[in-house]
């Protein structure tokens, strides 16, 4: 009930704040909010967790706290952090008597947390973080009488709006370089291209082949390491053999044997491959007969990866890669 009676009467005020037109609220409205408490951010959060530095980069901000006495009556502030299935864990419990006083008169406070401050409290380093995700700051506010209120037992209005609540943050890390994580067992269609290159392979042009497309990971997928992937099919008799056209030799050559595919030497160990570093494809080596590939087109739309390449002898293909383990592809892929 008590989480409900502060989302009425902070409801009812930011009603009355918005029909008294965009003059600054005095805090003494507050009033009206079951005598809560909550800590509102001055001047925003500075600096950045930094993967390039993580041993001075740092985020730092200041508190004001206010409540039915205008913030006298707290009398601690918890910052814990958490990141993925890690935490949270406690940061720093700063009391009272530590507070220092805002430009506007009320208990304040600062905090300064380091990477390394981060790391230490969730007992990781950066080989567990992942790109995309997040660090999340959680705070909790403690009156004198015991009473605890945190992002969950505070409504919208007091983390928006007219008061600003600063219960909750989340801090990206800045210049983190990606893992590739592309490989994958794959349903491929894939299509002959003529681009008029004056050999045989333009007669077979629109030609269509249909099986499993297999990319291996060479690199380590948990590292941040640029990735390369090598590449096979498999055959109808069930063979899995190293082939960088993707089924387009089926299609046009009707190729029987891996050492007719496009691969290096030695099949399977071929010099020739994928490389992809955030979400960016090229091709790597060559194939057994010295020729070089690159890709036309490259585009990503949920599970399918659709692939345009060429190589410097003229036949070239496309292939449409549809994931078969739920994982869609990276939606920024291109080449």
């Amino acid at each position: 009930m008590k989480t409900l009676k502060y989302l009425f009467l902070s409801t009812l005020v930011v009603f009355m704040a918005a029909c008294a037109g965009d003059e600054k609220l005095p805090f003494v409205e507050f009033d009206d909010l079951g005598y809560g408490a909550y800590p509102r951010l001055i001047d925003g959060v500075n600096g950045a967790l930094d993967y390039e530095d993580p041993n001075a980069s740092q985020i730092n901000f200041t508190v004001e706290f206010y409540d039915d006495a205008q913030g006298q009556n707290v009398d601690n502030i918890e910052w814990s952090v958490s990141y993925l299935t890690h935490g949270p864990a406690v940061l720093e419990k700063r009391e009272k008597g530590a507070f220092g006083t805002s430009p506007d008169g009320l208990p304040s406070a600062e905090f300064t947390f380091t990477f390394q401050q981060v790391f230490d409290a969730l007992g990781i380093d950066l080989s567990a973080i992942n790109s995309g995700d997040p660090f999340t700051f959680t705070s909790v506010v403690t009156k004198t009488d015991g009473s605890t209120f945190t992002s969950s037992t505070s409504s919208g209005s007091i983390q928006s709006g007219v008061f600003g609540g600063f219960f909750i943050y989340q801090a990206a890390v800045k210049n983190l370089p990606c893992k590739s994580q592309l490989a994958g067992t794959f349903d491929a269609v894939t299509t002959v291209r003529n681009i008029e290159a004056g050999i045989g392979w333009d007669d077979c042009g629109g030609n269509m082949w249909e099986g499993t497309v297999i990319w291996e990971a060479v690199h380590d997928p948990e590292s941040f390491d640029k990735g390369r992937y090598n590449i096979f099919v498999m055959s109808e008799a069930g063979d899995k053999w190293n082939d960088a056209s993707m089924g387009a030799y089926f299609a046009c050559y009707e190729s029987s044997a891996e050492g007719s595919l496009p691969n290096g030497e030695g099949g399977a160990t071929g010099s020739v491959g994928i490389g992809e570093s955030c979400s960016i494809l090229n091709w790597e080596g060559q194939s057994q007969w010295g020729e070089v590939y690159t890709f036309d087109a490259v585009s990503a739309d949920g599970i399918k990866l659709t692939l345009s390449w060429a190589n410097d002898y003229g036949e070239a293909g496309s292939v449409v890669l549809t994931r078969t383990d739920g994982v869609t592809w990276p939606a920024d892929m291109t080449f």
